[in-house]
């Protein structure tokens, strides 16, 4: 306020002459600039000011001014134009020439132009290919990775499972970020890819926007010939080939023209892309020998039930003269549990079979919550700020117990990492859930760390809190490789 006084003192005494030398002039009694709240703005937007005059015959002149000058306010008169001119947070008000009769301030936040930070992270979505390829997809990702350095650029990768093509990965470089005029919160997407050998090496044109209120992304990359439309939101797809591949040992029943109970029964699943596994079984039926099937590219897809998934394709069990057989099952991602139905195409004979990891302890905590997170943050106490990009990285110990680490750029700081080495992982209040605590350590001092595990829902919610700061993280388990 003492800032206020001086620049009023100071137009005081500059006008003193024009004043009193101007008898007939119609003083001003009272202003209200409109509109009385202006949104955070971004780098280069533009806000029309209007000072609503008491009396509105007065003629003395209207002056306009800031506190800062991340802004610039041009105009006569009671019109006026404010421009965005650098990040931070400034008032502005309105004055006679006197500096007597003041408007109420109104405050202005600028957007910091670090564009990217709104961005970067794991997207999952839709998309639909026209043109030289014409198909629907779906668990289709979209990672944008920060660049070193680079403030309004992110390296994009675009990852989808084709039918009857296998995994295709779309990458761009040096992908423009900036925002779009007229648009509070949302960010233009603009770049080229690099060429595709599988569309004759073309490169497409990569034009999309990011909502940050309604957390959407849409993305068209076109080249003459074909056209991808993505549709996404944040979030990481689940990598079910990488999530069910592993060993199982376990049970089966042999139904049909060679009926026979199995025992000691091994399957092994080997990830084939996101959405696929191959599929080795094998074992030993009384009477018959040994037992081999093996299966290629086995689609692995969303269960009907929660934390589950479902097997479809074709493998070939090892017995002359070899029958085909149709593969469909279930993997529980909690329980652990595979339960897998072979059937012969002809219907002569079937397997039943379930299995589960030989290693598999219900009582591992630290086992089940171990993994990387990718999600979002809120920042309070001697600095306020809404993160995105939020990594954590939760490494198992021991049955009990995780090493975590957290990672968040924060406006004005950049990179903060907050790291712990004993966080206590026990049983949740409810089913399928994971308490943590314990505390963390960072240059903004230590923090006391609790949260809790969802393993159905693969979400982690975690409350870092220091004597100066609290950071609440929300995220999601992800497979793929965080940068």
């Amino acid at each position: 306020m003492k800032t206020k006084f001086l620049v009023l003192g100071f137009l005081v005494a500059v006008s003193c002459l024009s004043s009193c030398n101007d008898e007939k002039e119609v003083t001003v009694s009272g202003i209200i600039v409109s509109p009385s709240t202006i949104p955070a703005m971004e780098v280069g937007e533009t806000v029309e000011l209007t000072a609503m005059i008491t009396p509105d015959n007065a003629t003395e002149e209207i002056r306009w001014v800031t506190y800062d000058p991340i802004v610039s306010i041009e105009g006569e008169g009671r019109k006026a134009t404010l421009k965005a001119l650098a990040s931070g947070t400034t008032r502005i008000f309105a004055t006679n020439k006197t500096g007597i009769v003041v408007s109420p301030d109104i405050t202005v936040k600028v957007n910091s132009a670090e564009y990217a930070s709104f961005v970067v992270g794991n997207y999952s979505g839709t998309a639909e290919i026209k043109g030289a390829l014409n198909v629907n997809l779906n668990g289709v990702l979209v990672k944008m990775a920060r660049i070193q350095g680079e403030n309004a650029r992110v390296d994009l990768t675009l990852v989808a499972a084709v039918p009857e093509m296998g995994e295709l990965t779309i990458t761009g470089d040096q992908v423009n970020v900036s925002p779009v005029a007229g648009e509070p919160e949302t960010y233009a997407i603009k770049g080229v890819t690099k060429p595709l050998p599988i569309f004759m090496n073309a490169a497409l044109t990569i034009s999309g926007k990011y909502s940050l209120a309604d957390k959407s992304l849409t993305l068209d990359l076109t080249t003459e010939g074909l056209s991808i439309h993505v549709v996404a939101a944040p979030g990481t797809p689940i990598d079910y080939g990488a999530a069910v591949a592993g060993e199982y040992v376990g049970n089966a029943q042999l139904t049909g023209i060679f009926p026979a109970d199995l025992s000691g029964i091994r399957v092994t699943l080997t990830r084939a892309g996101s959405s696929g596994v191959n599929l080795v079984i094998a074992g030993e039926a009384p009477g018959i020998g040994p037992v081999g099937i093996s299966g290629e590219n086995i689609t692995v897809s969303a269960g009907s039930q929660p934390s589950t998934c479902t097997f479809s394709g074709k493998a070939t069990l090892q017995l002359p003269p070899g029958f085909e057989l149709n593969v469909t099952g279930t993997f529980d991602m909690l329980s652990h549990t595979l339960t897998l139905t072979l059937t012969e195409v002809n219907g002569v004979l079937a397997i039943n079979l379930v299995a589960m990891p030989p290693s598999f302890d219900p009582s591992d905590y630290g086992a089940f919550v171990e993994g990387q997170y990718l999600g979002s943050a809120k920042l309070t106490g001697a600095m306020e700020a809404d993160l995105t990009g939020v990594q954590i990285a939760l490494e198992r110990v021991d049955k009990e117990t995780v090493k975590i680490t957290m990672k968040a750029n924060v406006p004005n700081l950049g990179e903060v990492t907050v790291a712990g080495d004993a966080i206590t992982v026990s049983a949740g209040t409810e089913a399928n859930t994971y308490a943590l605590s314990g505390t963390a350590a960072a240059s903004l001092g230590e923090f006391s760390v609790t949260g809790t595990y969802n393993a159905a829902e693969e979400k982690l919610v975690v409350k870092l809190a220091s004597e100066i700061a609290t950071i609440e993280v929300t995220a999601v388990k992800v497979i793929l490789e965080l940068p």
